[in-house]
């Protein structure tokens, strides 16, 4: 970005994603719960980690993903969830998006728009496998854009240990958890798992 001010609903839709990658990781157990604080985000109860270096990498995520929302070209916003005890298997929870989200007037409710979202997220667990105890993480950015010419900007943050090279993983199973129209932008949230993961 060269430094304006996003516009509402981009701003809007930036704050949902970076709470949703902390639920994440907390919700699946990526960091130890107890490094988490709890706070209210639409009207639900949410969790954070005090990570300051987790905290700044997500914010940098979600830098390069604000261009790619007012410009109207994000597709999918997905935490990918790997185990380094088994690299061929992975987790990945799916922010989909069909629409321009920047277009979204700014007389949406988005707390009413986003609570569903993170209600469902928060229950997700009880129709999910358990995990390894030992996981890292990365965000993948799907754009339209084409003046990239690999289709997912990949941002790898890794923990506790790097994840080597995998195979190709079979057929991937899917998990919706919610979905939502809103002028004329379709949103999808849901898991896709190809595999249970050992622990």
């Amino acid at each position: 970005m060269d430094g304006s001010p996003l516009t509402p609903a981009t701003q809007a839709v930036i704050d949902f994603l970076e709470v949703f990658v902390h639920s994440v990781l907390y919700i699946r157990t990526v960091y130890p719960k107890e490094l988490f604080d709890r706070s209210r985000s639409y009207g639900c109860l949410v969790h954070r980690c005090r990570s300051e270096l987790l905290g700044d990498y997500v914010r940098s995520v979600l830098a390069d993903v604000s261009p790619l929302i007012e410009e109207g070209t994000l597709t999918r916003f997905t935490v990918s969830l790997k185990s380094p005890k088994a690299p061929s298997l992975k987790e990945d929870f799916v922010f989909e998006v069909s629409g321009n989200l920047s277009s979204l007037k700014t007389t949406t409710d988005f707390d009413v728009l986003f609570r569903p979202f993170l209600s469902r997220l928060y229950t997700s667990s009880t129709l999910l496998e358990p995990l390894s105890k030992e996981l890292a993480f990365e965000i993948l950015i799907s754009t339209y854009r084409q003046d990239i010419s690999n289709k997912w900007l990949r941002h790898e943050y890794q923990t506790p240990a790097s994840v080597p090279s995998a195979a190709p993983a079979e057929e991937p199973t899917l998990t919706p958890l919610r979905s939502a129209f809103v002028d004329d932008v379709h949103l999808q949230l849901f898991v896709e798992n190809n595999a249970v993961i050992p622990g």
